[in-house]
């Protein structure tokens, strides 16, 4: 789900001291694979295409 994602990916921030530019750049890398996986057929929808928020603070974090 959306939440565990982002649940996951705020734990690696804290413990590896990441950026927000490393927690998008992160978000990003996820969304690729369910994007994939979605394309495949071996899931039925996207978790968080759409629904996921970028982590302020980066220069990415305007971009949708």
């Amino acid at each position: 789900t959306l939440e565990d994602v982002e649940e996951r990916l705020a734990e690696w921030m804290d413990d590896r001291g990441w950026s927000p530019a490393t927690y998008n750049n992160a978000l990003s890398q996820v969304s690729g694979v369910f994007s994939y996986a979605y394309r495949k057929g071996w899931i039925d929808r996207h978790p968080i295409k759409g629904r996921a928020e970028r982590m302020a603070g980066s220069p990415l974090s305007c971009i949708h």
